[in-house]
């Protein structure tokens, strides 16, 4: 699955495995003799074994503006198993997409062969929190302000540092809560737990189109930095 943003793409593998790793080591990853091409260590960010799924997950990032050159490498080398090349060749690959670079970048997927399922973007970053927070230890935390002194929007790097070493973790999502999702802008999403097990109601409270866009911008022109 694919989420292309306005700054940043984020991509979703899933490799069946019927065992996890061996403990202390990293799930691998083989996308063949050409993945590494688009899909090099560079951009892998994570890799994790899912015990419920039965196998790896692995998470990329890339900026968007590359998402030509990920085309590319698809068309040239995704082929069909009996080796016949071309996207015009093979059949649909089906690909769960979101965000709103899924609707910019529809009918390049499609040239390239690949169908998009486009998924709603606020509907997908809630389900997918809700999958984190249940499912993959660790992801849920709180921090206590008060054991390491008073956090303040000046507080210095240092002070942070500190505060960092105060987190607590929390056994069990909380049945409501605030999402805010700061991307290229930002979301701020009321959550509450349905009535069915794992159902989650939402609502979009507020937002801002002031982002990381916004940040990239800015330092652009305070310096003379013209990649990432």
């Amino acid at each position: 699955s694919i989420d292309i943003g306005g700054t940043l793409a984020k991509v979703v593998l899933f490799q069946p495995r019927s065992a996890p790793p061996a403990d202390g080591q990293s799930p691998e990853l083989d996308l063949g003799p050409h993945g590494s091409d688009v899909f090099g260590m560079d951009q892998l960010e994570l890799s994790v074994y899912s015990h419920e799924l039965r196998g790896n997950l692995h998470f990329f990032v890339f900026e968007t503006r590359h998402v030509s050159d990920v085309l590319a490498f698809m068309s040239q080398h995704w082929s069909r198993p009996d080796g016949t090349d071309g996207a015009d060749q093979r059949p649909m690959i089906v690909l769960r997409a979101t965000g709103g670079g899924a609707y910019k970048h529809a009918d390049e997927f499609r040239r390239a062969g690949v169908m998009l399922d486009l998924v709603d973007e606020m509907s997908a970053m809630v389900a997918g929190l809700g999958f984190l927070l249940k499912r993959i230890p660790g992801e849920l935390f709180k921090v206590d302000v008060n054991a390491g002194g008073q956090w303040t929007p000046l507080a210095t790097p240092a002070a942070c540092a500190q505060l960092a070493r105060n987190y607590v973790s929390v056994e069990s999502p909380p049945s409501s809560y605030l999402y805010v999702s700061i991307g290229s802008g930002v979301s701020i999403l009321e959550v509450h737990s349905g009535s069915t097990e794992g159902a989650l109601r939402y609502r979009r409270v507020g937002g801002s189109s002031v982002g990381g866009s916004t940040f990239w911008g800015l330092v652009r022109l305070l310096t003379s930095c013209s990649t990432s």
